[in-house]
């Protein structure tokens, strides 16, 4: 929820209200109330590069009482123009044009409130570690977001009363553009809204995952590994089968000691530790380092080695030659 999901729908609606203009004889008033309209919506312009982690509240409600101010000043100077002295085309689009504005001054109240208590209660939403706040938080969303909808349904219901066929073509594609995007945003509050109801009122420390179970946990990678996988690399695995433990190469070894293996390639685990012997010898069933004797193996207490093969030695006044003989 860093993002804000409403700012790009609401630049949209805030600018660009086209005035008619087929009255010369106002045209410095209407020139007048353009004026103040462009000021109200550059008053409103920082919205598009705003998200919920850099922009103030108070700013919000600031710029948008200064734009209410000069959508008031619009609307007040489209009011005073006399219908008497338009054509039926322009007393149309002027009607409709004061509608507009109307809306734009509505919106500013939609700004000023529940939009500005939901970007608030959703920054306490994200700054906190606490459930118990979050749980708050995420309810006043659920109620701002209720409220910000109502407030749609007015704007809506105004400009839901203006016959487009009757309008000159800018005019008209001016209203259609702005019901259009009222409908947006109303969309985009009711998927927000269905996200907010499957919220887990859980802040995850730093390193760990929230996920579809409401809990955290460790993450790995991107995301984190079910109950039945380990991570490692950044990847989810299937644990090692048993009697084997996981390496940081990732890969399965012969357990050695408790949920240990031996990394060396010459190494052999014997009672539970890893043994290394000197080139020439043998771990034997001891555990110890013995001369080797053939391949891999060694000739046990009392007995001579020769030519590969162990031999329990000669009688008493008797040695073994080279050709593993006694002599």
């Amino acid at each position: 929820m860093e993002k804000n999901p409403f700012l790009f729908y609401l630049v949209v609606i805030l600018i660009g209200i086209v005035l008619f203009s087929g009255c010369s004889s106002h045209e410095s008033e209407i020139n007048q109330a353009i004026s103040y309209l462009e000021s109200g919506n550059s008053r409103l312009a920082f919205l598009t590069s705003s998200d919920f982690s850099t922009i103030w509240v108070g700013t919000i409600k600031a710029n948008s009482s200064a734009a209410k101010s000069d959508y008031s000043e619009a609307a007040n100077i489209l009011n005073n123009i006399p219908m008497n002295d338009l054509n039926k085309q322009d007393q149309t689009d002027l009607k409709a044009s004061i509608v507009m504005v109307n809306a734009d001054i509505e919106m500013t109240d939609f700004l000023n409130g529940p939009f500005s208590d939901y970007v608030e209660n959703a920054q306490t939403y994200n700054q906190t570690t606490d459930p118990q706040t979050a749980a708050r938080s995420v309810n006043a969303m659920k109620s701002d977001l209720q409220n910000m909808k109502n407030s749609l349904d007015q704007m809506n219901s105004e400009i839901g009363g203006i016959s487009v066929t009757d309008l000159s073509p800018q005019v008209r594609t001016e209203v259609i553009w702005v019901k259009s995007t009222i409908q947006s945003l109303k969309d985009t509050i009711t998927k927000t809204s269905n996200m907010l109801e499957n919220t887990c009122y859980v802040k995850c420390n730093s390193g760990e995952i929230l996920g579809v179970d409401c809990q955290c946990h460790p993450a790995c990678g991107t995301t984190y590994c079910p109950a039945n996988a380990v991570c490692c690399g950044g990847h989810c695995l299937t644990p090692c089968p048993y009697g084997y433990v996981q390496g940081s190469d990732c890969i399965c070894h012969p357990e050695c000691g408790n949920n240990l293996y031996c990394a060396a390639a010459d190494a052999v685990c014997c009672g539970g530790n890893c043994i290394i012997c000197p080139y020439g010898h043998v771990v034997g069933t001891d555990c110890m380092c013995h001369q080797e004797c053939g391949y891999n193996t060694y000739c046990p207490f009392n007995s001579i080695c020769c030519g590969g093969t162990c031999y329990t030695g000669c009688p008493y006044g008797y040695v073994m030659g080279n050709d593993c003989l006694c002599h």
